[in-house]
């Protein structure tokens, strides 16, 4: 049995398309650009789990995965669609998020299960989806499968809702999934309704009813410039927040989930990783970019070196 040391993001690859800028971005991809820079000096690879178009953008994504040092072994290429692409509305308003315009029927949408992807699962220690990639069948049905062929891996489910592509189903089996929930404020209601959960007025208590209905191991909430709490069936964790000026929520919260696989995969504990989580998520935040280079100092503050 190969040693489950393999981080994956399975999911959409999509170009983001601020203005007249453009930039490489989707959750999963994000998730591993930022994750690997934790996570590899300590013996661990990063793998994406995707695909993209025979197109110029196909190309450019691979060659900045490449230069990430992400595994792009399962980064399929479609014949005919186009890799994705999604026009950004920005907003600076801490509780309020960015509005999104995401075209259909691109190669993400026709990711396909393969004997290769199959043999792959033996090697992943931590999974991390969520539903955009899951609004096709032929996607939903592979990483739902790809989902049961990791049993023993951290799955963690970043729900990441995006109108109008997700339905009480993509989030009900991703929740039946996961091991790990994530969610903010604003999809709390969403997930619980698609459920069918009363929702509390304290939100915590709120995420405990998740967590015990769907047997998870933790329920992670976050609140935008109020942080990242990380809930368990005995406690509540909520760390540091820094103080920042947003640039940009782009791909915050995706590094954040970076912050949260890579503390749960090293056993860092629950404070000093929702610290980083933060950090994470902040960092990204302050500097309107989703896949920047961590300051080696603040991966030193919470991953010593050896």
């Amino acid at each position: 049995m190969p040693p489950r040391n393999t981080i994956v993001g399975i999911g959409e690859t999509l170009f983001d398309v601020v203005g007249s800028r453009s930039a490489l971005g989707g959750a999963p991809l994000n998730f591993c650009v930022m994750v690997n820079q934790l996570l590899e000096p300590k013996g661990f690879t990063t793998a994406v789990v995707s695909s993209v178009g025979a197109d110029d953008h196909g190309t450019i994504a691979r060659r900045h995965l490449d230069d990430a040092a992400i595994n792009t072994t399962h980064l399929q290429t479609h014949p005919t669609l186009a890799t994705g692409v999604a026009r950004v509305y920005e907003s600076t308003e801490a509780d309020t998020e960015c509005g999104f315009e995401i075209l259909s029927n691109v190669a993400w949408d026709d990711l396909h299960w393969t004997p290769a992807l199959h043999d792959f699962t033996n090697q992943v220690g931590c999974v991390v989806y969520g539903t955009l990639a899951q609004r096709s069948q032929r996607s939903r049905t592979t990483i739902n499968r790809f989902l049961s062929k990791c049993p023993q891996a951290i799955r963690l489910f970043d729900v990441n809702l995006r109108m109008p592509h997700y339905d009480d189903e993509s989030i009900r089996s991703g929740c039946r999934a996961a091991t790990i929930l994530k969610l903010n404020t604003l999809e709390l209601s969403i997930v619980t309704a698609s459920a069918n959960i009363a929702q509390r007025p304290d939100p915590i208590e709120t995420c405990v009813d998740l967590l015990n209905h769907f047997s998870l191991n933790a329920v992670v909430l976050t609140a935008s410039d109020k942080g990242t709490t990380l809930i368990t069936a005995d406690q509540a964790y909520a760390g540091d927040v820094p103080q920042i000026t947003i640039g940009s929520s782009v791909g915050a919260g995706d590094a954040c989930t970076a912050g949260i696989v890579a503390g749960l995969t090293l056993e860092l504990g629950p404070l000093k990783i929702v610290d980083l989580a933060n950090q994470l998520g902040g960092l990204v935040a302050s500097n309107n970019a989703p896949n920047l280079a961590i300051p080696r100092e603040l991966i030193k503050a919470y991953i010593p070196c050896e």
